[in-house]
């Protein structure tokens, strides 16, 4: 009977270990299993990328969505990476839209780009007032719409410039209203001569000269003191301008000889536009300007200072 329990209870120790060291074995297995699952899911893949007419696109990048695995294609635009089988690549690649392809099943991807054209078309009006894309051009440009000047009502329309481009200074000679604008491209050139870009409306130029007010209310110039009229340029309408394109180069200027030394300012104005429906657009805009100083009004007879009414010094010598 006492053989018997002792028997019972080494049954019992050996049932016990043994399903022990069998559970391990199990546990153990699975997670080798499930390593090797995981490490046979992942494949090589590899592929070429190209544009609509089949140039290669060296230095597209190849990136596995959601991770940070990918790399970049080589001169001929083959790339070859290791995914997982049902990984999803992202191919991308300056001025083409980006795609996303699915790797399940292949294992050598043709990939073919297409233009983004709202990144490759941008139309801008060259020195010969020509269209063409901007990335096409040899020479340095800026270019601002209507509705970038249009966005502050300003009294000279050269004036909204100011801040808009690199490289563009804009000075307002006198304060009120009319005063003529200075503009000064990449810097001052001459210290005693003239600084002002060309002016070119609509493929003509412009000579933007600044002209001088009387000093007195009746006329003459002998004494006007270099008094601000304003610039021919002030005279345009903002609401008129469809964009400006500013020149900074020297082969941009060089189709309009010296006098684009400075640069060269090419505004393009609206035209009539067909849109299957009448539209009515109205701005307007009010602004005020006093007088500093009035001439005194004479009421008897006599001549005048020389000043401030009638004339010069010269013409006040001879009288007396």
């Amino acid at each position: 009977m006492r053989l018997t329990i002792y028997k019972y209870i080494c049954f019992l120790i050996f049932s016990y270990f043994f399903s022990y060291s069998s559970s391990c074995y199990a546990f153990v297995a699975d997670d080798v299993n499930h390593r090797l699952e995981v490490f046979t899911a992942r494949k090589s893949v590899m592929g070429r990328v190209v544009d609509e007419g089949g140039i290669p696109l060296p230095g597209a990048t190849v990136l596995e969505k959601g991770t940070s695995n990918g790399g970049v294609t080589d001169l001929e635009g083959k790339f070859a990476l290791t995914v997982a089988d049902d990984a999803v690549l992202r191919f991308s690649f300056m001025g083409y839209k980006t795609q996303e392809i699915s790797v399940k099943g292949h294992t050598f991807l043709d990939i073919v780009l297409e233009e983004d054209a709202v990144e490759l078309d941008k139309v801008v009006v060259t020195a010969l007032g020509i269209e063409k894309k901007e990335h096409s051009l040899s020479y340095a440009m800026s270019q601002v719409k209507s509705e970038e000047l249009t966005r502050v009502k300003m009294p000279n329309l050269i004036t909204s410039l100011t801040g808009k481009t690199a490289g563009v200074q804009v000075n307002q000679v006198s304060s009120g209203l009319g005063a003529s604008a200075k503009v000064n491209i990449r810097g001052i050139r001459s210290v005693a001569g003239e600084n002002q870009p060309l002016y070119v409306i609509d493929g003509v130029p412009m000579l933007n000269s600044t002209s001088e007010q009387a000093f007195s209310a009746i006329g003459g110039t002998a004494n006007a003191g270099n008094r601000d009229g304003g610039d021919g340029i002030s005279n345009l309408n903002s609401e008129d301008i469809e964009s400006i394109s500013i020149l900074k180069g020297a082969p941009a200027a060089a189709l309009y000889g010296s006098q684009a030394g400075n640069g060269v300012i090419l505004i393009t104005t609206k035209k009539g536009k067909s849109q299957g429906q009448r539209s009515i657009s109205f701005s307007t805009s009010l602004m005020f300007d006093k007088a500093s100083s009035l001439p005194e009004m004479q009421n008897r007879y006599g001549v005048s200072d020389g000043v401030d009414s009638w004339g010069g010094t010269k013409r006040l010598a001879e009288i007396r």
